[in-house]
């Protein structure tokens, strides 16, 4: 016989396998434009994208100075 105590224990470990399954299916995809991040080009002028800026802005597409010239616009 199964006491509330106990399906607590049983509802908070299926809670966090849930988590747990979520996070992974969400984590891969990040993961793999992290592998593809080594040398990026700038959409703008194929200047490659330094590796400080890509781990700050992962999905940017344009370097510093090309992004500051379309914010400007």
């Amino acid at each position: 016989m199964i006491d509330a105590a106990d399906k607590v224990v049983v509802d908070d470990e299926r809670a966090m396998e849930v988590f747990q399954q979520s996070r992974q299916r969400h984590q891969a995809p990040a993961d793999a434009w992290h592998r593809r991040t080594d040398e990026i080009n700038c959409i703008d002028c194929a200047e490659i994208i330094p590796p400080a800026r890509l781990e700050a802005m992962p999905r940017t597409k344009r370097c510093v100075r090309c992004a500051a010239d379309v914010e400007r616009r």
